[in-house]
């Protein structure tokens, strides 16, 4: 009986390393998911963003996020395919990946089986606030009157513009509109 245990031992010895799992033997995984991480910082100095509302939109349904005390930022597990990157963050100008203007639209990151990964550095300017109080032709404060600011567009000779923001004079009959860029580039109306 001895003999038969001690055999049936270096049997098992000699042929279970002989098989291996089924782990082991699988095919590379082919890759499903991506992630596009990144750092938000300051275009004046440099200096990391922390609490930065970082958003993507593509084909996954992901939810907002806030950078960390570096400013950084990740996104995981998203499905392959087009994703745009939108930074915002209080007392800057919101921010699309890839775009140099607000107004220009987003470079499309493409996360694919080739390219699973992506890393973004975007760089958020300070904006701009525009206060000021609307008279009638008396001098007396207009209450409720509707304030805008626009961008002054030129093109081929000629001048139009596009409203950046919209607002109403308040309880002070006085306005703020802010989020603007390049305030010498502005102009009002009411």
């Amino acid at each position: 009986m001895r003999h038969v245990a001690s055999w049936i031992l270096f049997v098992s010895a000699v042929v279970l390393p002989a098989h291996s799992s089924p782990r082991d033997n699988a095919l590379p995984q082919q890759a499903n998911s991506g992630t596009i991480r990144g750092r938000v910082i300051a275009a004046d100095g440099g200096e990391p963003l922390r609490n930065a509302r970082v958003t993507i939109s593509g084909p996954s349904s992901v939810p907002r996020i806030f950078t960390d005390g570096d400013g950084r930022f990740l996104f995981s597990n998203l499905t392959l395919g087009r994703y745009a990157l939108l930074v915002s963050k209080a007392g800057y100008v919101q921010t699309r990946f890839g775009s140099r203007k607000p107004a220009d639209p987003p470079m499309w990151i493409e996360i694919t089986a080739e390219s699973p990964a992506f890393s973004a550095e975007v760089r958020l300017s300070r904006s701009a606030a525009i206060s000021g109080r609307i008279l009638d032709d008396l001098g007396n404060p207009i209450e409720l009157a509707q304030v805008s600011a626009e961008r002054v567009i030129r093109s081929d000779g000629r001048v139009g513009a596009m409203t950046m923001a919209i607002t109403t004079t308040g309880p002070r009959l006085s306005f703020p509109v802010s989020r603007c860029a390049e305030p010498r580039r502005r102009r009002g109306r009411a």
